[in-house]
């Protein structure tokens, strides 16, 4: 046996003969066949598989996006549960969050809504002083634990004065033994001085020396509302935003406007009435006096109410004339000497020359003719009744009580709100800017700013990317609106000089708050508050003023169409809606959603009234207008949810279709924002327990979030359908089933209640 190089056997001075010759001959057909037979199958699966995804392909994603988002045409691949998960603070509490609301039951094709927020109805109660409970409820609550905990805590370094005023007024309004013992006492010796409540003084009351005028001006030098009859209020000239104008206005009548419109026969009206009643006999009025004479006000009281309500003006229509024609046309009131008294400054005085905006030509005939035609009598108990009701929280426990049981019968309400909030509330809209420095210095971080900074600009970049590409709009109506958008100016958290303490010295150098009780601190804040507000009379304009700075701890941002603001309160910037330590997806989807309908509210038909620079100006064409109603006319009710039978009849009207209009294109213009963040950032960490969902479509789960709401059904069967906002069910079915982009990331069939075949597109 020999053995060759390669160390094979060679037997008898052969090599062994390769392996196929060693096949016979049907042993190699048999294998050529298998090849053949096996090649073919494994074209098959990739054919029947391309197919299927072609057919997929043409199933979920039905339209085309050339030309619309060119700038996504390599899209990031999404995340999945392979990659990296979040294990910040704010991704823990998002996905808590996320998870409670979901009910993962229902598929997010078929009802978006309740996928989304089912946990949130099931779980969520409406509390007894609530008619309905959202996100912004719990932020708000949580915004004003926050405040209670930074007035209650210790001082360390905040001696300086508008700490100190802030601190003592919450003790003062914590102190429910003062108001028990002086507070009666003090607003009757108050009434006499303003002229006497004829409830009350009964026959010793002389109207020889009572003038309605004369009671406005005394209301302001005590702290008084001074808008009984009417209101005189300081605007943006909307005709020249550099400078400032008196507008003349209707009486403000509070929460009860609307329903003093249905008649005494109303029993709500009724309930308010016996309030009035009540009231003045625990001041220590007659009974039978009391109901005659207070009848006879309540009936003043819906007179006003009726022709208040009786004319809407829209903005455009505003009049601006002098005071001398003020004068001419309505002259049975001193135009003069009415502003000059209300107004109350030292440093100003109105002249015939000046010009005053009227918003009501007829309000202002019509209280003519019923304050000529009404007593002096009845007009004192009206005006001091007004005083009254308005003090009636600062007062004894007694007459609390009362307050809210008329709060019960007239508006719902079931439970109280407890006596720390109702402080935190007064000294937050008190003082605001002390509690809004505090507030910044210890809960915004001081990254938020840039990151929000960042964010409204690129929202701002994708709607004006989108308004190129509207077919509603024509070309000069168009560039308009690219202008204002462009223009708009943006204020997130705070003003740069917000937290110098030494203007804020400056600002309340003049406030001290008197010993005596609560009502006393009240009247002291309100008549300091109005004399600053009427202060800034016939100075220039300053940026940075600090007014601006009012809207610091609130929760809801909100667009300035007379000055093309978006203002974005410090309270947005946490709970649900942001946090900088979470992806960017959620804060997208929530806080970047809410800042795009803001934006869109710049240039819609509300926006259209007003310029870039606040002016007002009706900048679309008419074409755009009936354009934009035929196109709109699309976003109706919706269909009806099974399990919300209160809503079976609702339809939107007109305002309500603006809302609507306005959240489909925030909802657009903040997804593409966000896709564009990924491709200048990449991709997100994958957040805990929710590694089923990607990216994309956490920012649809966190932008529906937003708008989760539990209602009472008694409000939305009574109070539903005249409501300025959608009910919160048919805005996430109006913005997200007609948005092409939620069909294609939840892989939507077209056809499915989430991908209607037919799309109400109008951005």
């Amino acid at each position: 046996m020999d053995y060759d190089s390669s160390n094979h056997v060679v037997m008898n001075g052969y090599r062994n003969p390769p392996w196929w010759e060693r096949r016979t001959n049907l042993e190699r057909r048999i294998m050529v066949l298998s090849i053949i037979l096996f090649i073919i199958a494994i074209a098959l699966i990739i054919g029947v598989t391309i197919i299927l995804l072609l057919n997929q392909d043409n199933e979920y994603y039905p339209y085309s996006y050339e030309g619309e988002i060119e700038y996504m045409k390599e899209r990031p691949t999404v995340l999945r549960e392979t990659d990296t998960v979040c294990l910040a603070p704010g991704c823990i509490h998002a996905a808590s969050t996320i998870l409670k609301y979901l009910d993962r039951s229902i598929h997010p094709c078929d009802d978006f809504y309740h996928f989304a927020c089912g946990g949130f109805l099931n779980e969520t109660n409406v509390p007894g002083g609530e008619s309905s409970v959202d996100p912004f409820t719990f932020a708000d609550d949580m915004l004003q634990e926050q405040i209670r905990t930074l007035i209650e805590e210790p001082p360390k370094h905040r001696s300086e004065k508008p700490f100190s005023l802030l601190k003592r007024l919450y003790d003062i309004c914590m102190d429910t033994t003062s108001a028990e013992t002086h507070s009666l006492h003090i607003i009757q010796n108050i009434l006499q001085n303003l002229g006497g409540w004829p409830v009350l003084d009964q026959e010793s009351w002389n109207e020889q020396y009572f003038d309605w005028r004369d009671a406005i001006y005394k209301f302001r030098r005590v702290g008084f509302d001074v808008n009984s009859f009417l209101t005189v209020e300081v605007v943006n000239d909307y005709t020249n935003t550099s400078r400032q104008i008196f507008i003349i206005d209707r009486a403000q009548l509070g929460a009860e406007e609307q329903m003093l419109t249905k008649g005494t026969e109303n029993e709500h009206v009724d309930a308010y009435f016996s309030y009035m009643v009540d009231v003045a006999l625990l001041f220590g009025a007659n009974i039978t006096l009391a109901a005659s004479e207070l009848k006879s006000a309540l009936e003043f009281e819906i007179a006003l109410a009726k022709i208040s309500n009786s004319e809407i003006v829209e903005p455009g229509l505003y009049q601006t004339i002098s005071v001398a024609e003020l004068q001419r046309r309505y002259s049975t009131i001193n135009w003069i000497e009415y502003i000059n008294g209300v107004v109350d400054a030292p440093d100003f005085t109105v002249l015939f020359d000046d010009q005053v905006i009227i918003r009501s030509s007829f309000y202002l005939s019509e209280l003519e003719n019923l304050l000529q035609w009404t007593s002096k009598r009845v007009l004192a108990n009206y005006m001091m009744w007004r005083a009254v009701k308005s003090s009636v929280q600062f007062l004894t426990e007694q007459l609390r009580n009362r307050r809210f049981d008329y709060f019960q019968t007239a508006f719902g309400i079931t439970d109280r709100i407890p006596r720390w909030k109702e402080c935190v509330n007064v000294v937050t809209k008190g003082i605001p800017f002390a509690v809004g420095i505090m507030y910044v210095q210890k809960y915004v971080q001081e990254d938020t700013k840039e990151i929000v900074f960042e964010m409204v600009a690129s929202v701002r970049n994708q709607f004006m990317e989108i308004l190129k590409l509207v077919d509603w709009m024509d070309d000069v109506t168009k560039m308009n609106a690219l202008d204002k958008a462009d223009a708009l100016a943006v204020r997130t958290a705070y003003s740069d000089d917000f937290l110098s303490v030494k203007r804020l010295q400056q600002y309340y150098a003049e406030l001290e708050f008197p010993r005596e009780n609560y009502l006393a601190c009240i009247l002291t804040l309100n008549l300091f508050e109005r004399d600053k507000y009427f202060r800034k009379l016939r100075r220039p304009l300053v940026h940075g003023d600090r007014d601006e700075d009012m809207y610091t701890t609130t929760v809801h941002p909100y667009y300035e169409p007379s000055r093309n603001i978006l203002n974005i309160p410090s309270g947005i910037l946490q709970g649900h809606f942001f946090a900088s330590d979470r992806p960017q997806c959620l804060n997208y989807g929530s806080l970047g959603y809410l800042l795009g309908h803001e934006i869109a509210h710049s240039i819609d038909s509300t926006g259209r009234h007003f310029d870039k620079d606040g002016n007002v100006a009706d900048w679309w064409t008419e074409h755009t207008k009936k354009a934009f109603l035929q196109k709109s006319h699309c976003l109706n009710g919706g269909k009806k949810p099974y399990n919300l039978p209160e809503l079976f009849y609702y339809q939107i009207d007109e305002d309500v279709r603006e809302c609507n209009v306005a959240d489909n294109a925030g909802l657009k213009a903040a997804y593409l924002a966000y896709n564009v963040w990924v491709e200048r950032f990449g991709h997100e960490y994958q957040i805990p327990s929710l590694n089923l969902y990607s990216p994309l479509q956490l920012f649809w789960i966190s932008a529906a979030q937003t708008q989760c709401t539990k209602y009472r059904p008694e409000y939305l069967k009574d109070e539903g359908y005249v409501q300025p906002h959608t009910p919160a069910y048919f805005k996430i079915i109006n913005s997200f089933a007609n948005n092409e982009f939620f069909a294609r990331d939840f892989r939507c069939p077209l056809g499915s209640p989430m991908n209607p075949a037919n799309k109400c597109k109008i951005w």
